[in-house]
């Protein structure tokens, strides 16, 4: 199912709930919504006997193995008595530096640009084990076997809540076992890192805020409601794209009926404007849940890294960067190597191809890519392909590219404000930027395919009034430090 079709049954529950929650049951639907998007959006497949077996027995590894760091954790770990703002992120973030540190692409500029006004600290929620000993300050405990235990209790004794997801998937026409427990596990997941937070918060004496990076995992969620608990502001950092059908950001008609629910973020710091208008769209009165317009500290920190210009010929030159994606939604091969060489093949131009994988792409499958690309390759000997650094920021990238081609990585917004040319493929591309595409500022293209050819030669031939990089206004010292305020101003308690 693609993104619009996810998004257009979860605004058919929406209405369909209306009326039916209150303050007391209101941070039911966080819950049920993100596991109704991820549903849809990724598919539930049925796991094998071993894989049940499998995750059984990691299971259970995970909750003593837990249990034991927690109990070391509380022997030795001191009280954070200075920390003032908590970040809060996820493995699938960091990325290894050419020295062997590993970085948040996202959080680490961020502390680096408030060390000096503010006591930052950064958690990973997710990491198990440190790549290295300076890496386990950044460790948080995570729930062992007496929180376990605490979470699938609440889970279970909620009448209420069982009838309210019952309701939903009769609703949706999906209610067997496999999806209720599935929707009871994150809630269990939910209670027992509500718990396990409530303490570990309290360990800051100081603390007035916490920044999260996807806000709509249970464990974040139960972190988010254990701050709201302890009278602590809530920031939802964007970590990626926020088009108007990305369901956990857009939506959410009920909010001024509700008020607010306890396990969604106080604000949203958005990269651009774009993003923060979609958050608005079903309702600019809320009083909670507010967006912000912010910037990403991503293009910021390697704006301030950019290589020294180089000289292209622009007029013999077409210079096309590909931006890879994960699988999902309607992305079943994140690599389509074949139909972007065939497209490029008869241009009569000389076209250079770079590729750039997603970061988070599992490196089984960037191998798996790369054995496919050096096959291929060898048959178009005209095309200039070649792989991008993974340690090369990707505002360099930028810089070399003319022309930027991708399924609906936010990266096209990026190009965009550096007045690239910029074509997206697939109709989740279509309806996540269609006013874009409206504007004739992007092509767009079903599909790759040869019957497309005339609308992308005539793209990839038009030579584009490219900004330079130092003169985008949207990099500006002195408007970054106001929007970091934001995170210093509002630094205080409710």
């Amino acid at each position: 199912m693609n993104t619009l079709e996810a998004y257009s049954k979860l605004e058919e529950i929406e209405i369909f709930i209306k009326g039916k929650l209150d303050s007391k049951n209101q941070y039911f639907w966080p819950i049920i919504k993100s596991w109704i998007w991820r549903y849809f959006l990724y598919g539930n497949r049925k796991q094998s006997k071993i894989e049940k077996i499998f995750e059984v027995n990691k299971k259970f590894f995970l909750i003593f193995y837990s249990t034991l760091i927690n109990i070391l954790f509380y022997i030795f770990a001191n009280n954070d008595k200075k920390i003032n703002i908590l970040f809060i992120t996820r493995k699938v973030n960091e990325r290894k530096l050419k020295n062997g540190l590993f970085t948040d692409r996202l959080i680490d500029p961020l502390i680096k640009l408030l060390e000096n006004a503010t006591a930052p600290k950064k958690i990973i929620v997710d990491k198990l084990i440190p790549n290295n000993l300076s890496q386990i300050k950044h460790l948080m405990p995570r729930p062992g076997i007496a929180y376990n235990i605490y979470g699938l209790i609440k889970a279970s004794n909620n009448k209420e809540l069982e009838e309210f997801i019952k309701l939903i998937l009769d609703k949706l026409e999906i209610n067997n076992k496999l999806n209720f427990y599935s929707i009871k596990k994150d809630f269990a997941n939910y209670f027992s890192w509500f718990k396990l937070s409530n303490k570990y918060l309290s360990r800051f004496s100081k603390l007035n805020s916490i920044v999260v990076m996807g806000w709509y995992f249970p464990e974040m969620m139960g972190i988010l409601a254990a701050a709201r608990k302890n009278n602590l502001i809530s920031y939802d950092l964007q970590h990626g794209k926020q088009g108007k059908y990305q369901a956990m950001y857009s939506g959410w008609i009920n909010i001024s009926e509700i008020g607010f629910y306890q396990n969604v973020p106080n604000y949203f710091l958005n990269w651009n404007q774009y993003s923060k208008d979609n958050i608005y769209r079903s309702d600019n009165l809320r009083k909670d849940h507010i967006p912000l317009l912010f910037f990403n500290p991503e293009t910021y920190w390697d704006y301030l890294s950019l290589e020294e210009n180089k000289i292209f010929n622009l007029k013999t030159s077409k210079r096309l960067l590909f931006i890879a994606q994960i699988q999902e939604g309607e992305i079943d091969d994140i690599m389509p190597i074949e139909k972007i060489l065939s497209l490029i093949d008869n241009f009569n131009n000389k076209v250079s191809l770079k590729i750039r994988f997603h970061p988070n792409t599992p490196k089984s499958l960037i191998r798996k890519n790369y054995l496919r690309i050096k096959k291929i390759k060898n048959q178009f000997v005209n095309i200039n392909i070649t792989i991008s650094d993974k340690n090369n920021i990707f505002l360099n990238e930028l810089k070399w590219c003319t022309h930027l081609l991708t399924f609906y990585s936010t990266c096209c917004l990026e190009a965009n404000k550096y007045e690239k040319g910029v074509c997206v493929i697939g109709n989740d591309a279509k309806e996540i930027y269609s006013e874009l595409i409206d504007q004739k500022r992007f092509i767009w293209l079903e599909k790759l395919d040869l019957k497309y050819n005339n609308t992308f030669y005539k793209w990839l031939e038009e030579t584009f009034n490219e900004k330079k990089f130092a003169d985008n206004e949207e990099i500006n010292n002195i408007d970054i430090k106001n929007k970091l305020k934001i995170l210093i101003k509002e630094n205080k308690k409710f």
